[in-house]
């Protein structure tokens, strides 16, 4: 009886653990799909992680050479963007003389 109870528990030890290792699959191929949408994304959370090293251990990062390129781009992408804000933004009201704001 132990034993039946024993490879029984096993089964169900094996059934829980494939089921988390399913769940954990579609979470990763979620996170690829969000990193493949947004390129940056997975260059950020590389950051996010060295930020995480460097708090934790006194230690020197190297940094592979294709993010130092994506950093790059993440200048000009802010850059740009900065541009585009700057095209769309309403105008600042400029006040009046008397202090009221001066109609556009």
């Amino acid at each position: 009886m132990a034993i039946a109870r024993f490879i029984i528990s096993r089964q169900r030890a094996k059934i829980i653990n494939a089921e988390g290792e399913s769940l954990a699959a579609a979470a990763l191929g979620q996170a690829s799909d969000t990193m493949m949408a947004h390129p940056l994304a997975l260059q950020l959370r590389n950051l996010q992680t060295l930020v995480e090293l460097g708090v934790d251990k006194n230690s020197t990062v190297v940094f592979p050479a294709p993010l130092m390129s994506t950093i790059a781009e993440l200048g000009t992408f802010l850059a740009h963007e900065k541009t585009a804000a700057a095209l769309t933004a309403p105008p600042i009201p400029v006040p009046a003389p008397n202090g009221a704001p001066e109609a556009a």
